[in-house]
Protein backbone atom coordinates (compact mmCIF):
# COMPACT_ATOMS: atom_id res chain seq x y z
CA UNK A 1 0.00 0.00 0.00
CA UNK A 2 2.61 2.57 0.76
CA UNK A 3 4.35 1.61 -2.17
CA UNK A 4 1.49 2.24 -3.91
CA UNK A 5 0.60 5.89 -2.57
CA UNK A 6 4.33 6.63 -3.14
CA UNK A 7 4.25 5.74 -7.19
CA UNK A 8 0.99 8.13 -7.26
CA UNK A 9 2.91 10.69 -5.38
CA UNK A 10 5.48 10.32 -8.09
CA UNK A 11 3.61 10.34 -10.64
CA UNK A 12 2.02 13.38 -9.74
CA UNK A 13 5.37 15.13 -8.91
CA UNK A 14 7.01 14.10 -12.38
CA UNK A 15 3.47 15.00 -14.25
CA UNK A 16 3.95 18.53 -12.16
CA UNK A 17 7.34 18.67 -13.28
CA UNK A 18 6.63 18.14 -16.86
CA UNK A 19 4.55 21.13 -16.62
CA UNK A 20 7.74 23.58 -15.69
CA UNK A 21 10.18 21.28 -17.63
CA UNK A 22 11.78 19.17 -19.51
CA UNK A 23 13.54 17.22 -16.79
CA UNK A 24 16.17 16.73 -18.92
CA UNK A 25 17.61 16.26 -15.74
CA UNK A 26 17.07 12.88 -14.30
CA UNK A 27 18.97 11.20 -10.93
CA UNK A 28 20.58 7.45 -11.09
CA UNK A 29 21.74 5.18 -8.99
CA UNK A 30 23.23 1.75 -8.41
CA UNK A 31 19.97 0.37 -7.33
CA UNK A 32 16.58 1.02 -6.65
CA UNK A 33 16.29 -1.39 -3.18
CA UNK A 34 18.65 -0.66 -0.34
CA UNK A 35 19.99 -2.43 2.38
CA UNK A 36 19.72 -1.14 5.85
CA UNK A 37 23.49 0.33 6.71
CA UNK A 38 24.13 1.10 3.34
CA UNK A 39 25.36 3.96 1.79
CA UNK A 40 23.82 5.22 -1.31
CA UNK A 41 24.82 7.46 -4.10
CA UNK A 42 22.30 9.11 -5.75
CA UNK A 43 24.21 10.99 -9.12
CA UNK A 44 23.04 13.64 -10.99
CA UNK A 45 22.41 13.78 -14.87
CA UNK A 46 21.96 17.42 -15.53
CA UNK A 47 22.63 20.37 -18.19
CA UNK A 48 26.28 21.86 -17.29
CA UNK A 49 24.62 25.34 -17.49
CA UNK A 50 22.82 24.76 -14.73
CA UNK A 51 25.96 24.96 -12.12
CA UNK A 52 24.13 25.28 -8.98
CA UNK A 53 23.17 22.63 -7.30
CA UNK A 54 20.86 22.20 -4.17
CA UNK A 55 19.65 18.91 -2.90
CA UNK A 56 16.35 18.58 -1.56
CA UNK A 57 14.40 15.82 0.16
CA UNK A 58 10.39 15.49 0.78
CA UNK A 59 9.44 14.47 4.29
CA UNK A 60 5.85 14.10 4.43
CA UNK A 61 4.82 16.69 1.79
CA UNK A 62 6.86 19.57 1.89
CA UNK A 63 10.92 19.95 -0.16
CA UNK A 64 13.80 21.42 2.18
CA UNK A 65 17.49 22.04 1.18
CA UNK A 66 19.12 19.00 2.94
CA UNK A 67 21.23 20.77 5.65
CA UNK A 68 22.67 17.26 7.90
CA UNK A 69 25.75 16.98 7.09
CA UNK A 70 26.23 14.15 8.95
CA UNK A 71 24.19 12.01 7.00
CA UNK A 72 24.63 13.65 3.55
CA UNK A 73 27.90 14.56 1.49
CA UNK A 74 27.77 16.17 -1.82
CA UNK A 75 24.73 18.58 -0.95
CA UNK A 76 25.37 20.88 -3.38
CA UNK A 77 27.39 18.32 -5.89
CA UNK A 78 25.94 16.49 -8.29
CA UNK A 79 26.32 13.04 -6.44
CA UNK A 80 24.59 13.25 -3.65
CA UNK A 81 26.22 10.55 -0.93
CA UNK A 82 24.04 9.15 2.37
CA UNK A 83 24.95 7.63 4.76
CA UNK A 84 23.70 4.29 6.59
CA UNK A 85 20.46 4.65 5.39
CA UNK A 86 17.80 2.54 7.37
CA UNK A 87 14.19 1.76 6.26
CA UNK A 88 13.05 5.02 7.46
CA UNK A 89 14.45 6.67 4.18
CA UNK A 90 11.76 4.74 1.99
CA UNK A 91 9.71 7.37 2.86
CA UNK A 92 11.91 10.24 1.68
CA UNK A 93 11.46 11.87 -1.81
CA UNK A 94 15.07 13.34 -3.17
CA UNK A 95 15.47 16.04 -5.78
CA UNK A 96 18.12 18.90 -6.87
CA UNK A 97 17.04 22.34 -7.76
CA UNK A 98 19.60 23.62 -10.48
CA UNK A 99 20.27 27.36 -11.24
CA UNK A 100 22.26 29.00 -13.78
CA UNK A 101 23.44 31.62 -11.02
CA UNK A 102 22.10 34.51 -13.76
CA UNK A 103 20.02 37.19 -11.83
CA UNK A 104 16.60 36.32 -12.73
CA UNK A 105 17.67 32.98 -14.32
CA UNK A 106 15.50 30.00 -14.54
CA UNK A 107 14.92 27.15 -11.63
CA UNK A 108 14.81 23.98 -12.56
CA UNK A 109 14.58 20.75 -10.69
CA UNK A 110 15.57 17.47 -11.69
CA UNK A 111 13.77 14.07 -11.73
CA UNK A 112 12.16 12.86 -8.04
CA UNK A 113 14.17 10.08 -6.93
CA UNK A 114 12.77 7.59 -4.54
CA UNK A 115 14.91 4.12 -3.32
CA UNK A 116 13.17 1.65 -0.96
CA UNK A 117 15.32 0.15 2.40
CA UNK A 118 14.75 -2.82 3.12
CA UNK A 119 14.74 -3.35 7.80
CA UNK A 120 17.41 -4.41 9.43
CA UNK A 121 17.84 -8.20 9.28
CA UNK A 122 16.37 -9.37 12.72
CA UNK A 123 18.34 -12.53 14.68
CA UNK A 124 16.77 -15.89 13.45
CA UNK A 125 14.93 -17.57 16.42
CA UNK A 126 14.95 -21.22 16.20
CA UNK A 127 13.04 -23.72 18.49
CA UNK A 128 13.39 -26.98 19.36
CA UNK A 129 15.38 -27.53 21.71
CA UNK A 130 15.02 -30.87 23.70
CA UNK A 131 16.18 -34.00 25.44
CA UNK A 132 16.43 -37.30 23.98
CA UNK A 133 17.37 -40.55 24.99
CA UNK A 134 20.89 -42.04 23.60
CA UNK A 135 20.85 -42.86 19.96
CA UNK A 136 17.41 -41.96 19.25
CA UNK A 137 16.20 -38.84 16.71
CA UNK A 138 14.79 -35.66 18.43
CA UNK A 139 11.59 -33.47 17.22
CA UNK A 140 12.17 -31.93 13.87
CA UNK A 141 13.93 -28.32 15.06
CA UNK A 142 12.64 -25.15 13.01
CA UNK A 143 12.74 -21.40 12.31
CA UNK A 144 9.99 -19.32 14.78
CA UNK A 145 10.73 -15.80 13.30
CA UNK A 146 13.10 -14.28 11.14
CA UNK A 147 12.10 -10.34 9.28
CA UNK A 148 13.86 -7.70 7.42
CA UNK A 149 16.03 -8.16 4.81
CA UNK A 150 15.28 -8.41 1.00
CA UNK A 151 13.07 -11.58 2.17
CA UNK A 152 14.55 -13.96 -0.23
CA UNK A 153 16.54 -15.72 2.66
CA UNK A 154 18.88 -18.81 2.46
CA UNK A 155 19.26 -21.10 5.57
CA UNK A 156 21.98 -22.89 6.82
CA UNK A 157 21.88 -25.04 9.85
CA UNK A 158 24.90 -25.67 11.74
CA UNK A 159 25.74 -28.13 14.64
CA UNK A 160 28.64 -27.53 17.25
CA UNK A 161 29.34 -24.69 14.75
CA UNK A 162 30.07 -27.20 11.88
CA UNK A 163 27.85 -26.79 8.39
CA UNK A 164 25.37 -29.50 8.28
CA UNK A 165 25.55 -30.68 4.55
CA UNK A 166 22.12 -30.28 2.75
CA UNK A 167 20.55 -28.66 5.75
CA UNK A 168 19.31 -26.07 3.89
CA UNK A 169 15.26 -25.44 5.00
CA UNK A 170 13.41 -23.62 7.35
CA UNK A 171 13.25 -26.99 9.56
CA UNK A 172 15.65 -29.46 10.26
CA UNK A 173 15.34 -33.24 11.21
CA UNK A 174 18.69 -34.65 12.72
CA UNK A 175 19.15 -37.65 12.24
CA UNK A 176 20.05 -40.59 15.61
CA UNK A 177 22.08 -38.88 18.15
CA UNK A 178 24.30 -40.46 20.80
CA UNK A 179 26.15 -37.23 22.67
CA UNK A 180 24.50 -33.76 23.03
CA UNK A 181 24.69 -31.38 20.60
CA UNK A 182 24.37 -27.19 19.60
CA UNK A 183 22.53 -26.06 16.59
CA UNK A 184 22.33 -22.52 15.33
CA UNK A 185 20.60 -21.58 12.23
CA UNK A 186 22.20 -19.11 9.87
CA UNK A 187 19.52 -16.82 7.43
CA UNK A 188 21.04 -14.92 4.84
CA UNK A 189 19.92 -12.54 1.83
CA UNK A 190 21.11 -10.11 -0.54
CA UNK A 191 21.16 -7.46 2.91
CA UNK A 192 23.21 -9.58 5.78
CA UNK A 193 23.92 -12.91 7.36
CA UNK A 194 22.45 -13.13 10.40
CA UNK A 195 23.03 -16.51 13.20
CA UNK A 196 20.26 -17.16 15.19
CA UNK A 197 20.26 -18.19 18.69
CA UNK A 198 21.28 -21.79 19.57
CA UNK A 199 20.03 -24.39 21.12
CA UNK A 200 20.91 -27.79 22.81
CA UNK A 201 19.36 -31.41 21.92
CA UNK A 202 20.65 -32.79 25.05
CA UNK A 203 21.47 -36.51 24.63
CA UNK A 204 20.94 -38.78 27.82
CA UNK A 205 23.87 -41.23 28.35
CA UNK A 206 23.51 -44.56 26.73
CA UNK A 207 21.33 -46.73 29.46
CA UNK A 208 23.49 -49.13 30.83
CA UNK A 209 23.30 -51.75 34.04
CA UNK A 210 26.60 -52.42 36.39
CA UNK A 211 26.88 -56.45 37.78
CA UNK A 212 23.85 -57.65 40.19
CA UNK A 213 26.34 -59.08 43.20
CA UNK A 214 24.74 -61.42 45.35
CA UNK A 215 25.47 -65.34 44.29
CA UNK A 216 25.51 -66.68 47.55
CA UNK A 217 24.96 -70.10 49.53
CA UNK A 218 22.73 -69.98 52.32
CA UNK A 219 21.43 -72.27 54.91
CA UNK A 220 17.80 -73.88 54.57
CA UNK A 221 15.00 -71.98 55.93
CA UNK A 222 17.43 -68.73 56.64
CA UNK A 223 17.33 -64.86 54.96
CA UNK A 224 19.82 -63.65 52.72
CA UNK A 225 21.71 -60.58 52.59
CA UNK A 226 19.29 -57.84 50.88
CA UNK A 227 19.62 -57.40 47.26
CA UNK A 228 21.09 -54.50 46.14
CA UNK A 229 20.17 -52.98 42.73
CA UNK A 230 23.42 -52.43 40.55
CA UNK A 231 24.59 -48.87 39.23
CA UNK A 232 22.72 -47.84 36.70
CA UNK A 233 23.99 -44.83 34.44
CA UNK A 234 22.67 -42.91 31.81
CA UNK A 235 18.89 -42.53 30.39
CA UNK A 236 16.54 -39.89 32.59
CA UNK A 237 18.23 -40.64 35.84
CA UNK A 238 14.61 -41.04 36.66
CA UNK A 239 14.43 -44.84 37.19
CA UNK A 240 11.67 -47.59 38.14
CA UNK A 241 12.53 -51.20 39.05
CA UNK A 242 11.26 -54.70 38.67
CA UNK A 243 12.35 -57.29 40.65
CA UNK A 244 12.08 -61.19 38.94
CA UNK A 245 12.18 -64.14 40.65
CA UNK A 246 13.00 -67.18 38.51
CA UNK A 247 11.50 -65.51 35.44
CA UNK A 248 8.36 -64.41 37.47
CA UNK A 249 7.87 -60.86 38.84
CA UNK A 250 8.10 -60.34 42.38
CA UNK A 251 4.56 -58.50 43.64
CA UNK A 252 5.38 -55.32 45.00
CA UNK A 253 9.11 -55.10 45.23
CA UNK A 254 10.07 -51.90 42.81
CA UNK A 255 12.52 -50.15 44.79
CA UNK A 256 15.83 -50.84 44.10
CA UNK A 257 16.10 -53.02 47.44
CA UNK A 258 15.30 -56.25 47.48
CA UNK A 259 14.20 -57.89 50.88
CA UNK A 260 14.13 -61.32 50.93
CA UNK A 261 12.28 -63.48 54.05
CA UNK A 262 13.68 -66.78 54.82
CA UNK A 263 13.82 -69.73 51.68
CA UNK A 264 13.81 -73.52 52.03
CA UNK A 265 14.62 -73.62 48.25
CA UNK A 266 17.14 -72.00 45.34
CA UNK A 267 16.01 -69.55 43.22
CA UNK A 268 17.56 -67.17 40.64
CA UNK A 269 16.98 -63.38 40.62
CA UNK A 270 17.61 -60.27 38.56
CA UNK A 271 16.27 -56.94 38.37
CA UNK A 272 14.82 -54.64 35.34
CA UNK A 273 15.01 -51.27 35.16
CA UNK A 274 13.38 -48.37 33.34
CA UNK A 275 13.10 -45.33 32.63
CA UNK A 276 11.03 -42.90 29.89
CA UNK A 277 14.03 -44.31 27.92
CA UNK A 278 14.66 -47.56 28.19
CA UNK A 279 14.87 -50.92 30.29
CA UNK A 280 17.61 -52.85 31.02
CA UNK A 281 17.77 -56.27 32.65
CA UNK A 282 20.25 -56.96 35.09
CA UNK A 283 22.58 -59.93 35.12
CA UNK A 284 20.96 -62.89 37.15
CA UNK A 285 21.92 -64.15 40.98
CA UNK A 286 22.23 -67.37 42.01
CA UNK A 287 20.93 -68.19 45.75
CA UNK A 288 21.66 -71.35 46.52
CA UNK A 289 19.63 -72.99 49.20
CA UNK A 290 21.48 -76.00 51.35
CA UNK A 291 18.90 -79.10 52.10
CA UNK A 292 17.81 -78.88 55.49
CA UNK A 293 20.68 -80.11 57.94
CA UNK A 294 19.67 -84.06 58.97
CA UNK A 295 21.78 -86.02 60.97
CA UNK A 296 21.27 -89.29 60.13
CA UNK A 297 21.25 -92.59 62.23
CA UNK A 298 23.23 -94.30 64.08
CA UNK A 299 23.66 -98.42 64.04
CA UNK A 300 21.08 -100.22 66.33
CA UNK A 301 21.06 -100.94 70.12
CA UNK A 302 22.90 -103.36 71.38
CA UNK A 303 22.66 -106.04 74.89
CA UNK A 304 25.81 -106.78 76.41
CA UNK A 305 27.21 -108.83 79.05
CA UNK A 306 28.39 -106.67 82.23
CA UNK A 307 31.39 -105.42 81.77
CA UNK A 308 32.19 -105.90 78.48
CA UNK A 309 32.87 -104.08 75.26
CA UNK A 310 30.20 -103.32 72.75
CA UNK A 311 30.61 -103.25 68.95
CA UNK A 312 31.69 -100.41 67.39
CA UNK A 313 28.95 -97.75 67.02
CA UNK A 314 29.02 -95.48 63.35
CA UNK A 315 26.10 -94.18 61.24
CA UNK A 316 23.83 -96.46 59.57
CA UNK A 317 22.61 -93.39 57.28
CA UNK A 318 25.43 -89.97 57.01
CA UNK A 319 24.03 -86.78 57.51
CA UNK A 320 22.95 -85.00 54.84
CA UNK A 321 21.87 -81.23 53.80
CA UNK A 322 23.24 -77.97 55.43
CA UNK A 323 26.82 -76.72 53.91
CA UNK A 324 28.50 -80.60 54.33
CA UNK A 325 31.31 -79.28 56.50
CA UNK A 326 30.00 -81.83 59.33
CA UNK A 327 31.56 -82.20 62.05
CA UNK A 328 30.59 -84.85 64.82
CA UNK A 329 30.43 -85.21 68.51
CA UNK A 330 29.29 -88.67 70.42
CA UNK A 331 27.52 -87.87 73.28
CA UNK A 332 26.01 -89.85 75.98
CA UNK A 333 23.35 -89.62 78.53
CA UNK A 334 24.47 -88.79 82.59
CA UNK A 335 20.38 -89.31 83.61
CA UNK A 336 20.27 -85.82 83.86
CA UNK A 337 21.75 -84.39 81.08
CA UNK A 338 23.80 -85.18 77.85
CA UNK A 339 27.51 -84.99 77.88
CA UNK A 340 30.24 -85.19 75.33
CA UNK A 341 32.36 -88.26 75.11
CA UNK A 342 35.82 -86.95 75.37
CA UNK A 343 37.32 -87.82 71.82
CA UNK A 344 34.91 -89.72 70.09
CA UNK A 345 34.65 -87.01 67.19
CA UNK A 346 34.54 -89.44 64.41
CA UNK A 347 32.03 -91.02 62.59
CA UNK A 348 32.57 -94.07 64.40
CA UNK A 349 32.90 -94.72 68.28
CA UNK A 350 34.41 -97.48 70.03
CA UNK A 351 33.42 -97.84 73.88
CA UNK A 352 35.13 -99.08 76.00
CA UNK A 353 33.76 -101.87 78.53
CA UNK A 354 30.52 -101.16 79.72
CA UNK A 355 29.05 -102.07 83.47
CA UNK A 356 25.50 -99.85 83.07
CA UNK A 357 22.84 -99.36 80.73
CA UNK A 358 24.44 -96.14 78.65
CA UNK A 359 22.54 -94.02 75.90
CA UNK A 360 24.12 -92.61 73.19
CA UNK A 361 23.23 -89.74 70.39
CA UNK A 362 25.96 -87.93 68.10
CA UNK A 363 25.82 -83.94 67.88
CA UNK A 364 26.23 -83.34 64.02
CA UNK A 365 27.89 -79.87 63.66
CA UNK A 366 27.48 -77.88 60.31
CA UNK A 367 28.09 -73.97 59.55
CA UNK A 368 23.96 -74.25 59.01
CA UNK A 369 22.97 -75.59 62.48
CA UNK A 370 23.63 -78.37 65.20
CA UNK A 371 21.45 -81.43 65.02
CA UNK A 372 21.41 -84.40 66.81
CA UNK A 373 20.60 -87.94 66.37
CA UNK A 374 18.02 -90.17 67.95
CA UNK A 375 19.45 -91.59 70.85
CA UNK A 376 20.29 -96.35 70.94
CA UNK A 377 20.46 -97.63 73.97
CA UNK A 378 23.26 -100.47 75.12
CA UNK A 379 21.74 -102.44 77.28
CA UNK A 380 24.40 -104.05 79.88
CA UNK A 381 23.27 -107.34 81.57
CA UNK A 382 23.99 -107.02 85.28
CA UNK A 383 26.51 -108.83 86.63
CA UNK A 384 25.99 -112.22 86.76
CA UNK A 385 25.68 -113.10 90.88
CA UNK A 386 27.13 -116.32 92.32
CA UNK A 387 24.52 -118.71 92.85
CA UNK A 388 22.94 -119.82 96.30
CA UNK A 389 22.41 -123.65 96.89
CA UNK A 390 20.69 -124.70 99.73
CA UNK A 391 20.14 -128.37 101.11
CA UNK A 392 23.24 -128.45 103.67
CA UNK A 393 22.22 -131.80 105.66
CA UNK A 394 23.14 -134.59 107.73
CA UNK A 395 21.72 -138.12 107.04
CA UNK A 396 22.24 -141.64 107.85
CA UNK A 397 24.44 -143.79 106.45
CA UNK A 398 23.03 -145.17 103.01
CA UNK A 399 20.00 -143.23 102.98
CA UNK A 400 18.78 -140.57 100.34
CA UNK A 401 19.19 -136.76 101.00
CA UNK A 402 16.68 -134.42 100.66
CA UNK A 403 16.87 -132.08 97.42
CA UNK A 404 19.13 -129.48 97.14
CA UNK A 405 18.43 -126.84 95.01
CA UNK A 406 19.22 -122.95 93.61
CA UNK A 407 17.64 -120.82 96.26
CA UNK A 408 19.07 -117.91 93.83
CA UNK A 409 21.35 -116.13 90.81
CA UNK A 410 20.60 -112.87 89.04
CA UNK A 411 22.23 -110.98 86.49
CA UNK A 412 23.44 -112.17 83.09
CA UNK A 413 21.33 -112.96 80.23
CA UNK A 414 19.12 -114.95 82.15
CA UNK A 415 19.03 -117.92 79.42
CA UNK A 416 20.87 -120.34 82.45
CA UNK A 417 22.59 -123.43 82.12
CA UNK A 418 22.88 -125.50 85.59
CA UNK A 419 25.56 -128.41 86.21
CA UNK A 420 25.81 -129.95 89.74
CA UNK A 421 28.85 -131.25 91.22
CA UNK A 422 30.04 -133.59 93.61
CA UNK A 423 33.29 -133.22 95.21
CA UNK A 424 34.61 -131.52 92.59
CA UNK A 425 33.36 -133.74 89.67
CA UNK A 426 30.17 -133.04 87.18
CA UNK A 427 27.70 -134.93 88.16
CA UNK A 428 26.21 -136.57 85.09
CA UNK A 429 22.66 -135.34 83.99
CA UNK A 430 22.99 -133.13 86.85
CA UNK A 431 21.77 -129.91 84.95
CA UNK A 432 18.31 -128.78 86.49
CA UNK A 433 18.59 -125.97 89.36
CA UNK A 434 17.41 -128.61 92.16
CA UNK A 435 19.42 -132.10 92.37
CA UNK A 436 18.26 -135.43 94.31
CA UNK A 437 21.46 -137.14 95.23
CA UNK A 438 21.19 -140.69 95.39
CA UNK A 439 21.92 -143.16 98.70
CA UNK A 440 24.98 -141.60 100.27
CA UNK A 441 27.56 -143.72 102.21
CA UNK A 442 29.85 -140.60 102.69
CA UNK A 443 29.50 -137.44 103.44
CA UNK A 444 29.82 -135.27 100.15
CA UNK A 445 30.39 -131.41 98.95
CA UNK A 446 28.02 -130.37 96.48
CA UNK A 447 28.72 -127.07 93.85
CA UNK A 448 25.83 -126.03 91.34
CA UNK A 449 27.55 -123.87 88.08
CA UNK A 450 25.59 -121.93 86.46
CA UNK A 451 26.38 -120.48 83.23
CA UNK A 452 25.57 -117.98 80.95
CA UNK A 453 26.35 -116.50 77.47
CA UNK A 454 27.63 -113.44 79.62
CA UNK A 455 29.63 -115.66 82.36
CA UNK A 456 30.09 -118.72 84.31
CA UNK A 457 29.82 -118.71 88.16
CA UNK A 458 30.38 -121.38 90.91
CA UNK A 459 28.48 -121.28 94.00
CA UNK A 460 29.51 -121.91 97.51
CA UNK A 461 29.18 -125.53 98.28
CA UNK A 462 26.93 -127.35 100.59
CA UNK A 463 28.08 -130.48 102.35
CA UNK A 464 25.95 -133.45 102.95
CA UNK A 465 26.62 -135.48 105.69
CA UNK A 466 26.56 -138.92 106.16
CA UNK A 467 26.52 -140.59 109.47
CA UNK A 468 28.86 -143.39 110.17
CA UNK A 469 26.80 -146.94 109.66
CA UNK A 470 25.22 -147.28 113.00
CA UNK A 471 26.54 -150.44 114.97
CA UNK A 472 26.34 -151.93 118.14
CA UNK A 473 28.77 -153.96 120.01
CA UNK A 474 28.27 -157.28 122.12
CA UNK A 475 26.04 -157.20 125.13
CA UNK A 476 27.77 -158.83 127.63
CA UNK A 477 26.53 -160.67 130.86
CA UNK A 478 25.20 -163.87 130.18
CA UNK A 479 25.02 -165.84 133.38
CA UNK A 480 23.25 -168.54 136.00
CA UNK A 481 22.05 -167.38 139.11
CA UNK A 482 20.28 -168.84 142.13
CA UNK A 483 16.30 -168.34 142.37
CA UNK A 484 15.43 -164.96 143.29
CA UNK A 485 18.16 -163.59 143.38
CA UNK A 486 19.66 -160.59 141.92
CA UNK A 487 21.74 -160.56 138.62
CA UNK A 488 24.58 -157.62 138.39
CA UNK A 489 24.27 -154.47 136.15
CA UNK A 490 24.05 -154.95 132.05
CA UNK A 491 25.81 -152.37 130.66
CA UNK A 492 24.87 -151.54 127.39
CA UNK A 493 27.20 -152.84 124.55
CA UNK A 494 29.39 -150.18 123.04
CA UNK A 495 27.68 -148.32 120.06
CA UNK A 496 29.14 -146.65 117.05
CA UNK A 497 27.65 -144.64 113.81
CA UNK A 498 24.57 -143.03 113.97
CA UNK A 499 24.06 -139.42 115.36
CA UNK A 500 25.86 -140.46 118.39
CA UNK A 501 22.72 -139.44 120.40
CA UNK A 502 21.76 -142.44 121.47
CA UNK A 503 18.55 -143.69 123.86
CA UNK A 504 17.94 -147.39 125.13
CA UNK A 505 15.40 -149.60 125.75
CA UNK A 506 15.67 -152.87 127.21
CA UNK A 507 14.01 -155.72 126.99
CA UNK A 508 13.24 -159.59 128.60
CA UNK A 509 12.01 -162.23 126.70
CA UNK A 510 11.36 -159.77 124.16
CA UNK A 511 8.84 -157.22 126.53
CA UNK A 512 9.75 -153.88 127.00
CA UNK A 513 11.04 -153.53 129.93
Amino acid sequence: MTFFKLKSFLFLVIYFGFLLTSFSQTIDSEFSDYCDGDSIDLILNYDNELNYIVWQNNVGGDWNDITDLLIYEGVNNDTLTINNVNSSFSEVLYRTLLDTGAVGGFEDTSQVFMFVVYDDLTTPVIIGAQSICFNTSPNTMSLSSISGGAGNYSYQWFQDGEAISGANNLTYQAPSLTSSATYTLEVSDPCAVKLSNSITITVFEDFSIGTLLGDQDICFETSISQLIAPSVTGGTNNYFYQWYVDGVVVPGEESSILQITSLSESHDYYVEVYDYCDAIISNPIHVNVYFDLTPGSITSPQTICYNTVPSSLTFSELPAGGEGLYTYQWQSFTGFSWANVSGATSTTYSPSSLTENTQLRVQVSDPCGVVVTSAITITVYDDLTTPLIQGDQSICYNTSPNLISLTSVSGGAGNYSYQWFQDGEPILGATNPIYQAPQLTSSASYTLQVSDPCAIKLSTPITITVFEDFSIGILLGDQDICFNTSISQLTAPIVTGGTENYFYQWYDDGEVL
